[in-house]
């Protein structure tokens, strides 16, 4: 345990030095804004895709398969609360709460991956963050669209998903993968240098974006039991149904315990749930992933899949 905490003590200090130097008023929530669309639009994607040619990907077309488990499971669940102990929840509320449960902050798990597992962890991870970012516009928008008494058009989701860079990088990476084709020295020259910042850049991010603040703390308690413990649940249960061993394991049971993710923002805003209990939910969401995370890399490491 003591050397995966010393290995990934420097992802948390730089996320500390986020929260810092935004309490001291150094760097502002616009700061983050710009950095987190910098890694969204362009950090990301380069990741992906140099993860993607450089891996063997044979044999990886089962981790499509997790993003939509663990959304319908997690909605079913989150559902049937909502016609028993969720009865009196606001809609809004209850929106922004089932959005946070089912949505993978995948992005927050690239830094821990690269870190740990490396081109393979990543490649692994790269698979399901974009079907995972599917899954969110397509699916999960149109449950959340319900509850919010919207009828969203099939265009507007279809664009959402269209526009996601990251899965683009993924159809382009596969696209080099399986053409035989290689990528020309200048830009894997230039692409190299900025993957490795992408990281640091992320976590520095989503520090600044950090405000500690609780709103509906028995509900929060619920999207987290929901997020992390039916989640990790979801994840074990696909291993042993896919039978799955080491670093597939490994990355499946990481990406199941991904803390609340950020996009349970974007839907709330779109579809004007409750936008404060969203905010509240993914800051201390993200903080308890800062512990959470190692801790499950730890465990996924240990385990003798």
């Amino acid at each position: 345990m003591l050397n995966t905490l010393m290995q990934l003590l420097p992802l948390l200090a730089i996320f500390l030095a986020g929260v810092i130097l935004r309490r001291v008023g150094l760097v502002s929530e616009r700061h983050s804004s710009l950095l987190l669309s910098a890694v969204f639009y362009v950090g990301l994607p380069i990741v992906i895709f140099l993860a993607i040619v450089k891996v063997n990907l044979n044999g990886l077309v089962y981790l499509a398969l997790l993003p939509p488990v663990i959304v319908t499971v997690t909605t079913l669940v989150a559902l049937l609360l909502r016609k028993t102990a969720l009865r009196r929840v606001k809609a809004k509320t209850f929106g922004s709460l089932l959005a946070g449960s089912a949505i993978l902050n995948i992005g927050f798990l690239y830094p821990f991956v690269t870190t740990s597992y490396g081109a393979d962890g990543l490649a692994r991870l790269a698979v399901i963050d974009c079907f995972n970012a599917i899954m969110i516009f397509s699916v999960l928008y149109i449950v959340i669209a319900g509850l919010a008494q919207h009828r969203p058009k099939v265009s507007a989701i279809v664009s959402r998903v269209l526009i996601a860079p990251t899965l683009w990088a993924l159809v382009i990476g596969i696209t080099f993968k399986f053409s035989g084709a290689s990528v020309p020295m200048p830009v894997m020259n230039i692409f190299e240098p900025m993957a490795l910042i992408v990281s640091w850049t992320l976590l520095f991010a989503l520090g600044i974006k950090f405000k500690w603040q609780l709103k509906h703390p028995g509900l929060f308690t619920i999207e987290l039991v929901l997020r992390l413990g039916l989640g990790a649940l979801v994840g074990i249960c696909f291993i042993k149904l896919f039978g799955l061993h080491g670093i597939d394991a490994q990355i499946i049971l990481v990406a199941s315990m991904a803390p609340i993710g950020l996009n349970s923002i974007t839907l709330a805003e779109i579809e004007k749930l409750d936008v404060d209990f969203a905010v509240s939910a993914v800051s201390l969401g993200l903080l308890i992933g800062m512990v959470v995370v190692p801790i499950t890399i730890h465990i996924a490491n240990s385990i003798s899949w």
